[in-house]
């Protein structure tokens, strides 16, 4: 599970097996414990999450919503609407050039890369994704 913002702050956690709203949300508590303070608090920060199960739950929303962050609305299944796709396409660039024997290297590798993503990235996925919005918006959702 990864974390970022246009700050940039970043945060990635190995989740191993399923991830329930539980585990979810005490994510979530330690993320915003150390994310929150370091937001710009003019300007308008907005939550995206996808629409995993554990991300759906009332308790989830209210918990993002009591912290004062407005949750971003886009369509499921629609994760090109998700900048942190970016940020995983350009992740597994990186990697396929790597010689990775195990899991261990594997593991190693994802978090080195994660720790060494350039700001310039990090921002540029969140600016398409507003240019991509727009364009969305614009088209009323069609297709081309």
């Amino acid at each position: 599970m990864g974390r970022f913002c246009y700050a940039p702050t970043l945060h990635l956690q190995l989740i191993e097996g399923s991830m329930n709203h539980e585990d979810y949300l005490e994510i979530l508590e330690r993320c915003f414990k150390d994310a929150l303070p370091s937001l710009n608090p003019k300007r308008k920060w907005k939550f995206q999450q996808d629409g995993a199960g554990p991300h759906r739950l009332p308790k989830v929303r209210e918990f993002i919503l009591k912290n004062g962050l407005p949750i971003m609305k886009h369509p499921s299944n629609s994760p090109d609407l998700n900048p942190i796709e970016l940020i995983w396409a350009y992740m597994k660039k990186k990697i396929e050039g790597l010689e990775i024997k195990n899991q261990q290297d594997l593991e190693d590798a994802i978090f080195e890369i994660w720790e060494k993503i350039p700001d310039e990235v990090v921002r540029s996925c969140i600016d398409h994704l507003r240019q991509y919005l727009s364009r969305v918006i614009e088209v009323n959702g069609a297709l081309p």
